[in-house]
């Protein structure tokens, strides 16, 4: 996929045409600042894209009553994890670098990520621990534990400036 549009193929030409004139007209040392100043000029169009932080969640039906959760992106429309009777993680795909959980009492919970990095959690009960917990995990812990209790799938996309899309979820 390309991202040039037409005005920017115009200034590609104009731009190699000015480089070949450019080429030309100077030194060895001049021609090198020009070639690497062009490829400098060109790069961000060739790497553009989103980089999107992938949120994986798993809840087991043994943890008992937190089955979405609320964000500052989403606040009216929570991510459902699980119904409390089956086994369920999601897929919360996010170009934020951080989100900002919606705790019960109304206070807000900042959590901060790298973009483009993946991250594992696990919900789990503890015993003596009268609440369940949501714990960072491994790949290998995430899917081993996805595996073994044939937990539900949905995927979401969280956006800055767009609301929650469920994409995707299994029977």
């Amino acid at each position: 996929m390309s991202c040039k549009t037409g005005l920017e193929k115009l200034n590609l030409s104009v731009y190699i045409t000015y480089l070949q004139f450019a080429l030309f007209l100077c030194t060895m040392k001049e021609r090198l600042f020009i070639v690497l100043t062009f490829i400098s000029i060109s790069l961000p169009c060739s790497g553009q894209g989103t980089s999107l932080t992938k949120l994986y969640i798993h809840q087991g039906r043994a943890t008992g009553y937190i089955k979405e959760l609320r964000t500052t992106l989403n606040p009216d429309l929570p991510i459902k994890i699980s119904n409390g009777v089956n086994d369920g993680y999601v897929l919360v795909e996010t170009d934020a670098d951080s989100l900002g959980l919606v705790l019960h009492n109304g206070k807000i919970a900042y959590v901060h990520f790298e973009l483009g990095k993946a991250y594992f959690y696990r919900i789990v009960s503890s015993s003596g621990i009268a609440y369940p917990t949501m714990s960072q995990v491994t790949e290998q812990e995430f899917w081993l534990g996805v595996y073994f209790t044939k937990a539900r799938y949905k995927h979401y996309f969280l956006g800055k400036e767009s609301k929650l899309d469920l994409l995707e979820e299994s029977n």
